[in-house]
């Protein structure tokens, strides 16, 4: 008489059991890893104000817009970017920035980015020149990019925006700011 084998194919149930056991904490590593990068250490309030400056009489004489960029609870950590949008940008000329500020090349046709280099208090950002001839251009700055791990709690206050009608003559910028 012929003696039978008991072979079984496949992976034994044992087998199966330990690789379970080892999985269920590497899943739960691998699940909690994404929340604990999306947690923030730094809470920060920025605020950003749009205002008017220079000289404006009965709508005539040289007003442009500047921005008033601050932070209430420590400073605005290096790698923070603000956005300059407007469909005149490339008819201004930008400064009052200070050190550690740095304003980057047009791109999309109507923004400039303004980076923080190293941490600051806050800095302002002025409409210093007229380069062209425009009308009733709105002129925004926006909190674009905060660095990993800060956040800001007041997402309403870091945008403003002003309007601006300009003419350079001979030199001489001619400008009409108005807040919005």
């Amino acid at each position: 008489m012929t003696e039978l084998e008991n072979t079984t194919s496949g992976i034994d149930r044992r087998t199966v059991v330990k690789g379970a056991a080892w999985s269920v904490p590497v899943i739960a590593a691998a699940v909690a890893s994404p929340l604990a990068a999306a947690t923030t250490d730094h809470l920060l309030d920025i605020s950003v104000n749009a205002e008017c400056y220079g000289i404006d009489i009965g709508g005539f004489g040289a007003s442009f817009p500047r921005w008033e960029v601050a932070v209430a609870n420590g400073p605005i950590p290096a790698g923070t970017v603000f956005v300059l949008e407007s469909s005149a940008i490339a008819n201004i000329s930008l400064g009052g920035l200070g050190n550690g500020i740095t304003v980057g090349a047009i791109y999309d046709g109507n923004k400039r980015n303004i980076t923080v280099n190293s941490p600051s208090s806050g800095f302002t950002a002025s409409i210093n020149g007229v380069l062209d001839v425009f009308l009733a251009a709105r002129f925004t700055l926006s909190l674009l990019l905060l660095p990993d791990g800060y956040a800001d709690t007041n997402a309403a206050n870091n945008s403003d925006a002003a309007r601006l009608s300009g003419i350079s003559l001979a030199g001489l910028n001619l400008g009409r700011c108005t807040e919005l």
